[in-house]
């Protein structure tokens, strides 16, 4: 096929795509994708003629691409670099040029993708075809750490991203030797129909305002929700995913309050997310709607985000800050990036509150924040709960084509697997613990969803990027709990760590941050007396993840169990863990024979939780070391409970001073003063 063939069968795609409100995505596989870029850009110039918005995300090749994008049609680039991919958040593009060839980041990708409009184009740049398996990014060099070398990357995720290509309509490959593949998608019916506008007892001026029919049913829904009485406490919970327009919508019926009388008693209105960057589009739609309405307010400058209207101010609050707070009204979104222990103690204290989330996407968690969160919210009789979803794409119309990829590409869909049996039933089913292939896992879809839908309901916060390190990091392993017809039950992610040479350790010492090892980089920057565990070897356990429906029955402790018994078997001298400290995650750790030997000196700025670091040992040499450093560290948390962990729980904080399992037994020696003040 000569350039004139690809160029014209790209340009009907194209057409397509600008008719169904639908996207189209072009791979160029080309060493020099410059000439290609520039005809591209000028076919589809020619078939949606106005003023464009192009999104370019590349370093290296910046002013290459700009050469090829100047003169080839009316098209406004926003040139960005990697490390700022989150600051398109939000926006809207027609054209969004990605060089996964600079940095190949499964995270980038699902970010990126999902800002691009209806009709629009997604064009990615990668090596040749031929140069998948070997070309290296930046990316790739963070997955390699000692002792392997990057000849070691087992490249699965490339093998599945180039399968995921191939096997999708709309989705199209120019190589630089087999030429353009792909095929057109037409569906088999379009969906025309107009937005049905509701009178609701939210201002007409604000419903008017919503672009979907889901969202015109969430704002009646709310509506309904506000007749409610203040005698029991309200909770309006929105489920979506990603691009639905949920965060606008909150924005709305954000500024639809500052206009009911009920609502001028309070002062104040907290906002929060696991990040600023996740209310930005709700405080957009929240000024839009208040100047629809009329209502004049003002910027809170001393504030990170925060404005005043009527006396009301309506302020941006980090979660765990928001614990400290007196709230009765607070609005959350990206709820499911939240521990639950936050969540549970905003609905405790609010009389009204909004809770919306992504169930799928590239935020991860959604699933599982769902499940546990509705189970809790229903289980109240002190509540009037009130549940609506969102279904339709904002952006673009549904079955676009690019979005089916896009989810699975990076499993954002991914469910666990249908149980063959009643949760009842599971003391009388055999299980085995399965060591799988990574290479298989990439091969299977089904198996690989079965596994990793496990980790989207168990409330973890979950990232494509996490993909790529199962599938090629050297030295990360899948190990499952299953039934014998190989139906997953627990999921468990495994990186082997230690061995470290000396040169490494002395770095590590003076400040340097090494590419996984986590668990040995930990004892050599805070113990350095202890230097020498770098030295063993162990398995740290990245994720572990029950089914859901078989929760709290005994089989993420199975699963340990049996995975301490691989370790001694291979001669490994411990297995460990990091997380952030709530107490139900902490409790497990504890119960098992985990113990802590570190907690970070500050808070995870969107969970509000310490990360800490709990060790198992396997052989006498590492008994020894972690002995010595769980003593040290509780003596350093004893010594810290009253300045960086003042608000940590007295629950967790009694969990982290578990002492190191012992036959010795203190016998406290007081005096007569402590003995009466016992009294």
């Amino acid at each position: 096929m000569n350039r004139e063939e690809v160029l014209e069968a790209l340009r009907k795609s194209f057409e397509a795509g600008l008719f169904l409100n639908h996207r189209r995505l072009v791979c160029l596989a080309l060493n020099e994708p410059y000439e290609y870029l520039a005809d591209i850009l000028r076919c589809y110039d020619e078939l949606n003629p106005k003023d464009k918005t192009l999104l370019l995300v590349s370093e290296s090749r910046r002013e290459s691409f700009l050469s090829s994008i100047e003169g080839s049609g009316r098209y406004m680039v926003s040139p960005l670099e990697f490390r700022d991919v989150d600051e398109a958040l939000g926006g809207t593009y027609d054209v969004l040029l990605l060089d996964l060839a600079e940095r190949f980041s499964a995270n980038d990708l699902g970010k990126l993708v999902e800002v691009v409009r209806g009709g629009g184009l997604v064009l990615l740049t990668t090596p040749p075809l031929k140069e998948f398996y070997s070309f290296i990014t930046s990316f790739h060099e963070r997955l390699v750490r000692t002792p392997y070398t990057i000849k070691d990357l087992r490249r699965n995720f490339e093998k599945r991203f180039l399968r995921k290509l191939a096997s999708h309509k709309a989705v199209w490959v120019l190589d630089e030797d087999k030429g353009l593949m792909g095929s057109e998608y037409i569906p088999a019916r379009v969906d025309r129909s107009a937005v049905r506008y509701v009178r609701c007892d939210i201002p007409d001026v604000i419903v008017s305002m919503a672009a979907t029919q889901d969202q015109v049913d969430v704002l009646v829904g709310f509506s309904n929700l506000l007749k409610d009485s203040w005698s029991r406490r309200r909770v309006f919970l929105v489920m979506a995913n990603r691009g639905r327009g949920k965060s606008a919508v909150l924005g709305l019926m954000l500024a639809s309050l500052t206009v009911r009388r009920e609502f001028r008693r309070f002062d104040r209105i907290y906002v929060t997310a696991p990040t600023i960057n996740n209310v930005l589009t709700l405080f957009e739609f929240l000024r839009k709607g208040l100047e629809a309405l009329g209502q004049r307010f003002r910027e809170v400058e001393e504030e990170s985000l925060s404005l005043t209207v009527r006396g009301l101010t309506i302020q941006y609050i980090k979660p765990f800050e928001l614990m400290t707070k007196s709230a009765d009204v607070v609005f959350v979104d990206e709820a499911a990036g939240i521990p639950l222990e936050v969540l549970y103690a905003i609905v405790d204290k609010a009389k009204f509150s909004v809770f919306a989330s992504t169930i799928h996407g590239y935020e991860g968690a959604g699933r599982g924040f769902y499940l546990r969160f509705r189970s809790r919210l229903r289980g109240d009789p002190s509540i009037r709960l009130v549940e609506m979803s969102m279904k339709k794409p904002i952006r673009y119309s549904d079955g676009d084509p690019v979005e089916s990829w896009l989810y699975d590409v990076l499993m954002l869909n991914a469910e666990p697997a249908s149980l063959p049996f009643k949760p009842e039933e599971l003391p009388g089913i055999s299980l085995k613990y399965e060591k799988l292939d990574t290479e298989r896992l990439f091969q299977d879809d089904k198996l690989l969803s079965d596994f990793v839908g496990i980790y989207v309901t168990a409330h973890y916060r979950n990232e494509p990027d996490d993909l790529i390190i199962l599938g090629d990091s050297p030295g990360h392993y899948a190990r499952a709990l299953t039934t014998e017809d190989g139906v997953i039950l627990v999921a468990l992610h495994v990186a082997d760590e230690g061995s470290l040479p000396d040169e490494e350790i002395k770095l590590i010492a003076e400040g340097y941050a090494p590419p996984g090892n986590l668990i040995p980089s930990v004892a050599v920057k805070y113990y350095t007396p202890f230097s020498k565990f770098a030295k063993l070897r162990g398995f740290r356990i990245v994720r572990i993840a029950t089914h859901p429906s078989l929760f709290r029955r005994g089989l993420g402790s199975k699963a340990l169990k049996m995975l301490e018994e691989e370790a001694s078997e291979l001669g490994l001298d411990w297995v460990g863990a990091g997380f952030g400290a709530s107490y139900e995650v902490l409790s497990f750790w504890v119960k098992n024979g985990y113990i802590p030997v570190h907690l970070s000196p500050v808070r995870n700025p969107s969970s509000g939780e310490y990360s800490t670091v709990v060790l198992k040992p396997l052989t006498e040499k590492a008994s020894k070391l972690i002995k010595e450093m769980n003593w040290e560290f509780r003596l350093r948390l004893v010594n810290s409970l009253q300045d960086p962990y003042y608000h940590m729980p007295a629950r967790v904080c009694r969990l982290l001073l578990t002492p190191y399992p012992s036959d010795y037994k203190l016998k406290p020696r007081l005096t007569e003063s402590q003995l009466v003040r016992l009294k």
